[in-house]
């Protein structure tokens, strides 16, 4: 699943370079309407696995649900951040709501992720028959802003209850990663907890990020599974 503002210069090579490298049954892109329709009709030459665009506009299907009934729970201000931002996020963290028979794990890529010296997405698990499924850190951790690392760590202990989980040398904010959709709904489960409100998590979440400035979907969604479910994370 590919979240993605625009087509641009590098979006064929980044759909080319997943199918050659990684052969997924599907890619879902999901876009802003005028870039899906754009990329259904310019991507019929493309050497693809079967691609799907989905308008994000409309992507969760609810009239309540809408990008732009979402995204006008923000109150920005002076903040970094646009809502179409905060809204990728919860695409990533949402996909499986619109997109019909979504495999339980799936893999977010980043759409400037361009997959050329690449690392594989799936491993022989060493202490059993099964497979790991597996993402690289590509960032190094002193490159990030503290105060916004810092916002995100408050962020995971508050809503999730649980500790950010580190590494020595590269951040959990990796441009791409596998998501299973029973930690999700675990995930969701704990942000209607926080906030004691029955409301969709979607809305949640936003007044999360006016709660807190900001929320990184990547690491909080690591960090949760790894308090929960360790065995699931490689």
């Amino acid at each position: 699943m590919i979240p993605l503002y625009r087509v641009r210069w590098n979006t064929r090579a980044v759909l080319e370079g997943i199918t050659a490298h990684y052969g997924p049954r599907a890619i879902h892109v999901i876009a802003p309407g005028s870039e899906a329709r754009s990329l259904r009709q310019i991507s019929q030459g493309w050497r693809l696995a079967p691609l799907f665009a989905y308008e994000e506009e409309t992507f969760f299907q609810q009239p309540e649900l809408t990008k732009e009934k979402i995204c006008a729970e923000l109150e920005l201000g002076k903040s970094l951040y646009t809502p179409g931002w905060f809204y990728q996020q919860l695409l990533k963290l949402g996909a499986a709501e619109g997109i019909e028979n979504l495999s339980e794990w799936y893999v977010v890529w980043d759409s400037d992720l361009l997959p050329v010296e690449t690392w594989p997405l799936v491993r022989q698990d060493q202490e059993g028959p099964g497979w790991q499924h597996s993402f690289a850190l590509l960032q190094h951790n002193q490159g990030g802003n503290p105060q916004i690392v810092a916002t995100w760590a408050e962020w995971i202990r508050s809503v999730l209850g649980v500790e950010p989980l580190t590494d020595p040398e590269g951040t959990f904010v990796p441009h791409h990663l596998w998501f299973k959709q029973e930690h999700l709904e675990s995930f969701k489960h704990q942000v209607s907890q926080y906030f004691q409100s029955e409301d969709s998590w979607l809305l949640l979440m936003i007044r999360s990020a006016l709660q807190f400035g900001t929320f990184s979907e990547y690491w909080s969604y690591v960090s949760w599974v790894a308090a929960k479910a360790p065995a699931d994370l490689a």
